[in-house]
């Protein structure tokens, strides 16, 4: 089901097609299925079996072209920008981020004045404000005026730069505009009760928790590491993380709710000696993971993770088995389903990828080399993570950000390790900190670890020749790396080396 609806979101990023058309064609199709399913006198014949199946891959195909093109910014009739004026309300859809010379967030613009009256409007948008007093206390739901003339985001001028515009529009923004003191005017602060803003509320009390405990680089890393917050981070510490090939701990992801689950299905183990305990466990388990996602800013990664996890903590508590394969694929077409654009955006591609990298890679990869020491079976463990991993997620990356870490096996090894066990201590820290003097003794093993962290990360970076830059593939040669690497790898693991012919032949192209 997930393949044919790909091809259907796909199809309508590439062509234009007519929402209302496709949702009739669907919606026959739909009709068509439900027809077959109750004839099955008819249809259970083997040789008539491919009709039912005809009939559901056309509609998810149709159905997901609907959806895109139902979820088009240039589709929506009451779209802000069909509207072509200086005065608009906004609200904002997160908390200002501190820039160097402004404060900027992410918008929807609810309303537009044109002709002399206001018209209720959608759409997201990019808003930088001037720093002030003011603009520095404005927080996600308040509302604004604003009286100056939404601007179009440019398209990059060099064909190896990265797409900003697209990456925008993927998200649903596709103008920005910078204003001062002069052009907003504050008119509702949101009052009444709403999840993501007491998730807003409550990451900031975490961070005011790390605040008072860790200063310079070890709280920036901290807060990314913990709580996705990213607005810290200098430009310096990312190119030293991007650079060494240990950017992923400081995105939330997979690795992150992975820990979280671990430990917290270990505090919550007395559950399963009680009669349905294991079902209060899954609420909670369910719960904790959800609001830890909300808190990190629902990033595609934490989504596709908090998902999945879904999956196996509703199996556990049915007694079901799941499969890894399957339960990745349901929750690819629950996000898919909710929000299609989430396809075409990085974190969504990179996370997937390095899972199914991960997933079906490292036992094989493991399984070449076993030794007998402990703590070389632990670093070969981790090594071959780092492999599959990079083998999975390396042609997106030379795509999308043309460079390659060099060292990347070399910093895994530490950064994983490290970010696992910073992790544990900075949640023990959000549970015990109001005690006294017991945390702080947590404080200080923690720093200790940011310290050797930040300190491996600069190591590797200052290697000779760390990172490959200026490296430039295309789509189709993207596709071409891919492919390659999906012969030469069953080739290797099955020791059927018939296919490296046609791998070669893909790599002179």
């Amino acid at each position: 089901l997930l393949l044919p609806l790909i091809i259907g979101i796909v199809l309508a990023f590439y062509y234009s097609f007519s929402a209302e058309y496709f949702f009739i064609i669907s919606s026959c199709l739909g009709f068509l299925i439900l027809l077959s399913h109750f004839l099955k006198s008819i249809f259970s014949d083997y040789s008539k079996r491919w009709v039912f199946g005809l009939f559901l891959n056309l509609f998810f195909v149709t159905f997901g072209i609907f959806i895109t093109e139902n979820q088009k910014p240039e589709n929506e009739s009451n779209h802000y920008t069909n509207y072509p004026s200086r005065n608009s309300v906004i609200r904002l859809l997160e908390d200002v981020i501190v820039k160097q010379n402004s404060y900027k967030c992410e918008v929807k613009v609810i309303a537009v004045k044109s002709d002399e009256k206001w018209v209720n409007t959608s759409g997201k948008a990019i808003l930088y404000l001037a720093k002030d007093s003011l603009s520095e206390l404005l927080q996600f739901g308040d509302e604004l005026i604003i009286n100056s003339q939404w601007k179009s985001i440019d398209a990059p001028t060099n064909p190896a730069q990265f797409n900003y515009k697209n990456y925008l529009y993927n998200s649903g923004v596709l103008s920005q505009q910078y204003v001062d003191a002069k052009s907003w005017k504050l008119v509702k602060s949101q009052e009444t009760f709403s999840i993501t803003k007491a998730a807003f509320v409550y990451q900031r009390k975490l961070l005011n928790i790390l605040k008072s405990n860790f200063k310079d680089d070890e709280l920036s890393v901290l807060s990314a590491l913990l709580l996705g917050y990213k607005d810290f981070l200098d430009r310096e510490i990312i190119m030293v993380y991007s650079s060494s090939g240990a950017m992923h701990v400081l995105a939330v992801s997979g690795l992150h709710v992975g820990i979280i689950f671990m430990v917290l299905n270990s505090l919550l183990f007395f559950f399963d000696k009680i009669k349905y305990g294991r079902y209060l466990k899954a609420i909670l388990l369910l719960l904790s993971l959800w609001i830890y996602a909300l808190i990190t800013g629902m990033s595609p990664s934490v989504l596709r993770a908090a998902t999945m996890f879904s999956f196996v903590i509703v199996g556990g508590a049915l007694k079901r088995q799941t499969n890894i394969y399957n339960t990745l694929a349901a929750s690819a077409f629950i996000l898919l389903l909710h929000d299609p654009f989430i396809l075409l955006q990085v974190g969504f591609q990179l996370s997937y990828a390095a899972v199914l990298g991960i997933v079906y890679l490292q036992p094989k990869l493991y399984k070449w080399y076993r030794p007998s020491n402990w703590l070389l079976d632990k670093i070969w463990a981790i090594t071959a993570v780092s492999i599959a991993a990079q083998i999975a997620t390396f042609p997106l990356g030379i795509y999308y950000f043309n460079q390659f870490p060099n060292y990347f096996l070399l910093s895994n090894l530490f950064v994983i390790p490290l970010a696992t066990f910073i992790i544990i201590g900075g949640i023990l820290l959000f549970v015990i900190h109001a005690i006294p003097l017991v945390p702080q003794y947590l404080v200080w093993a923690v720093n200790k670890l940011l310290l050797f962290l930040n300190f491996s990360v600069e190591w590797v970076d200052g290697l000779p020749f760390s990172l490959s830059l200026g490296i430039s593939i295309t789509i189709l040669e993207t596709v071409l790396i891919y492919s390659i690497i999906l012969l030469i790898l069953p080739a290797f693991i099955n020791r059927n080396f018939q296919k490296i012919k046609i791998a070669l032949f893909l790599t002179l192209l």
